[in-house]
Parts: structure tokens; sequence; C-alpha cells
């Protein structure tokens, strides 16, 4: 279900066959389940107390910039020190680092050089999904406080999801997903996806070492008549995304009409590539409303087991922050979109 390229794919995937309980719609803007994974082994338990979330960064109001102006401008005595400089290893130059992820390098960093942020702490976004003519489900996709992680200032991007009341009877859906990228250089360090359905629960977390290039991941299934725990690790490019924080990274780019772009994209030891082309402006009805959107067409492509690869389509808004309106997204019994609903 949850095993596709771009998260829009997975989210409309899972509410395709799931059900919407209105009751439960408040508790979108809640990231209220904790990720339930028990360390096999020491080096599980390091991980998840390296890469977990230290503290908020608190923001400063004018008499904190005042203090730290006016601290900057004292210059204590300080006796000078030998330095000893210690080179920095490149781990890209490793014999078995692959050579198609050094060759993304230079493309990438092309690419990311023309990212700006456009989003803003507190946004939210809400989308209905809509399969054979019916809305089958509700997202919330939004940005969480900057937080601090590993040393390093990192944006919070999350998503809650949830599915429709004419199957709640049968099948209840409660899932989440949370991703951690570095402000410095829009690169992520840590993907979480919890899962809570009727017929099981799944936690997942993926780390992204971008210091050594090297990703793990780790995932727990648990059911009534079955539990099973799966790991993967590998190489990563210096410059990626994972596959939700992929929505914000696009929304940060020119999008100007013509553009084309190859993301890298990891996702439990893979790294798949995605391929956008920006279409050009048109008019779309949003709300009601006919609005100017950005359309861009994607597809991804790979070479490993734990992906599939994606078609889809996006349509961002024409204003500066690129605001998803609309998703579509093709799996194997048609297309289903995903589009801008009022907040409940």
């Amino acid at each position: 279900m949850f095993q596709t390229s771009i998260i829009f794919i997975s989210l409309l995937s899972i509410v395709s066959s799931c059900s919407w309980n209105q009751n439960e719609i408040k508790k979108l803007s809640k990231l209220e389940n904790e990720i339930k994974f028990a360390p096999q082994d020491d080096e599980e338990k390091k991980l998840l107390e390296k890469f977990s979330v230290e503290n908020e960064e608190p923001p400063l109001n004018v008499e904190s910039k005042k203090e730290i102006k006016a601290l900057k401008t004292i210059k204590p005595k300080v006796p000078a020190k030998k330095i000893t400089r210690i080179e920095k290893v490149d781990p890209s130059q490793a014999a078995d680092y692959p050579k198609d992820l050094l060759v993304l390098k230079e493309t990438s960093q092309v690419i990311w050089s023309k990212f700006k942020e456009v989003f803003s702490t507190g946004e939210k976004s809400y989308l209905d999904i809509d399969y054979m003519g019916m809305t089958v489900g509700k997202i919330l996709i939004g940005v969480h406080a900057p937080k601090v992680m590993n040393n390093k200032q990192v944006h919070h991007f999350y998503a809650k999801f949830k599915s429709a009341p004419f199957y709640s009877a049968l099948y209840e859906l409660d899932d989440q997903v949370e991703t951690f990228v570095m402000k410095d250089s829009f690169t992520p360090i840590r993907f979480n996806l919890i899962q809570r359905e009727s017929k099981q629960d799944i936690d997942e977390f993926q780390i992204f070492d971008v210091d050594n290039l090297y990703t793990k991941a780790f995932s727990h299934l648990r059911r009534k008549d079955k539990e099973r725990k799966k790991d993967w690790k590998g190489y990563i490019p210096e410059r990626f995304v994972d596959a939700f924080s992929v929505v914000f990274f696009l929304r940060g780019l020119p999008l100007e009409s013509g553009d084309k772009y190859t993301i890298p994209i990891v996702n439990k030891g893979s790294t798949i590539l995605l391929n956008c082309e920006v279409i050009g402006v048109e008019s779309i009805e949003v709300l009601s409303k006919t609005v100017k959107a950005i359309k861009v067409k994607a597809f991804s492509h790979y070479s490993g087991k734990t992906l599939k690869s994606g078609d889809m389509t996006f349509w961002f808004s024409h204003e500066k922050n690129h605001e998803v309106l609309k998703v579509k997204a093709k799996i194997s019994l048609g297309s289903v979109y995903a589009e801008k609903a009022e907040a409940p």
C-alpha cells in the first residue's frame, strides 16, 4: 500500500480502498500516534537516539535579537591555540560507492541551487480524495515549527489521512507520515511512517546519514496472526529528497513553462529518479472557483524491488507559495485524484 515512490500515490492508493470516519476529522491536525519500534540491537537503539528530536527551535523576539547582536560585538581575548586540521574523507570516493549516484552530483547541485523556501511554519492544506466519482477520503498536509535533530536545524513536515464514511464499518484507518529536512541544504535526515488500521499496524523509520552518504530503514508490521520486521540499507546521493519532502521541494522550484527536473528520491535503501516537466499554466476549477495553476507531469522509475514506478500530474497554484491544488495519480485500476478542500 504505502510502498510507492511518491507520497501522494501512497496516500491516494490507501484511501481508495478504505473509509472515512467523520467523528475523527478534527484529529487530522494532531500527530497523536507515536512510533512503536523496539530496537533489535544496540545499533538500532543508537540510531533512534541519535536521530531523535532534541528540541524545538524557539522563535526569537525583538529583545533576543538585540541580545544576540550585542554579544556578536564583544570580542573576548582568547589565548591562541594550535589547531590540528583533520582531513575529511569524502564517502563518495569510496571504492564501492555506486557510480550512478556519483553522476547525480553535478546535475542535482544545479537543481538545488534553484530551490527557495515558499512554505511557512503553521501552514495547513486539506485535500479531498476522489476515486471513481466518489470522495473517499481526506488528507491534511502541514508544516510544524522547526526542530533540532542530530545537532542540525530541520524543517518538520507532516501529513495525516483518514478514509471515507461508507467503509468505516469494514475498515478503519488512521495513518500519518513525518519527515525532518535540514534547513541549510533541504536534505532529509529522518522519515517516519505510522499506520494504524483495523487489520494491521506498521511502524517504519528511515535514517539518512548525510555525513557518510548512507541510509538505513526499518519496518515493523503487526497483525493478529503475524509479526514481521524488515530492514534495508544502502548508499545515498549528496542531494536527494524522500517520498514526502519531494512535494515541498517541487513547490520551491521556479516551475517555469518548459522546465525539466530530475530529482533523486531515496526510499528503503534505494534511489529512484523523478523526472518532472512543467507543462505550463492553465485554468482549473478549485473550490467552485476558476484559478490559474501550474501543471507539472512527473514520472518515476527505479531498479529495485521496494518501489513502484509512478505516473502523476500536479497542479500548483500560480501564486508565490505554489500551493498544491490538485494531483492525479494513475493506479492499476484507473486514476485517483486529490483536490484542495475546505478545512473541516
